[in-house]
């Protein structure tokens, strides 16, 4: 990851109120007038999608929105040129069975690249409930780990420990949050940031990452002082967030 690399995506006017990003050298890609891809995106869109992204030299840490846009991991996946683990951060697992092979889907994304992309060895998914382990398609349950946050221990390092592959791309969801830490269109979590900031660095320090992802924004509601209210708490951990990554590249550059 070269340091600074940042893509906003704007699908839906999440970014616009938010400064978090400001400080730093970034690309803005403009989606919002794009068809077809809340929630579920046809393939047609998708693959503009694809096409704007590997035009874009900033992908290595995007922004993608609200997790209704979590399926843009999919196309940034299907980039990565060498073998890989999946380190997801989700308050769900996105294993839902694709409805048809017309439409990729914020649920379905992570099934998609289980079928569709070879190099990926694994999924490390952290965050979901431990019974969601039971929905798992059984096809699939030999690529995935799912972690409970109470495993994780202090930092985790003997969890990530286990990832067999140099190369690690992290997707991280906020809606696996508290919601005293950021709000989500979604059901969220109870996880804090300060954990997450500390797999983070584990992760760093182990591990080559290729390429980090962030979504979970709010949705904008009519009250106007409840939605800046959202927006200033995603803003925060999205400025949290970035920091962290920055830094952890800095260092993992001084390293070698």
């Amino acid at each position: 990851m070269a340091n600074r690399n940042i893509t906003i995506m704007e699908f839906d006017f999440a970014y616009q109120n938010q400064g978090f990003y400001r400080d730093f050298e970034y690309e803005w890609i403009d989606m919002t007038k794009m068809e077809s891809v809340n929630r579920f995106c046809t393939q047609t869109s998708f693959a503009m999608i694809k096409n704007r992204l590997q035009s874009n030299r900033f992908r290595q840490i995007t922004f993608l929105g609200s997790g209704n846009y979590h399926y843009v991991t999919l196309a940034l996946l299907q980039m990565i040129k060498e073998p890989f683990t999946l380190v997801l951060v989700d308050h769900h697992s996105d294993l839902m069975m694709p409805l048809t092979d017309e439409l990729v889907s914020c649920g379905s994304w992570v099934a998609n690249a289980l079928d569709q992309i070879s190099l990926m060895q694994k999924v490390m998914l952290i965050g979901p409930r431990g019974t969601e382990k039971k929905l798992f398609p059984t096809e699939y349950v030999n690529r995935i780990e799912l972690v409970g946050s109470h495993f994780l221990g202090s930092d985790g390092r003997n969890v990530f420990r286990a990832i067999n592959t140099k190369a690690v791309y992290i997707s991280i969801d906020k809606d696996v949050l508290d919601p005293q830490e950021a709000e989500t269109n979604w059901d969220q979590g109870r996880m804090h940031l300060d954990k997450i900031i500390r797999m983070l660095k584990v992760i760093f320090a182990d591990h080559k990452i290729i390429g980090v992802d962030i979504c979970g924004e709010a949705a904008i509601v009519d009250d106007f002082a409840e939605s800046m209210k959202a927006i200033e708490k995603n803003d925060r951990a999205n400025r949290r967030l970035l920091e962290t990554l920055v830094r952890l590249q800095k260092e993992s550059l001084h390293r070698g």
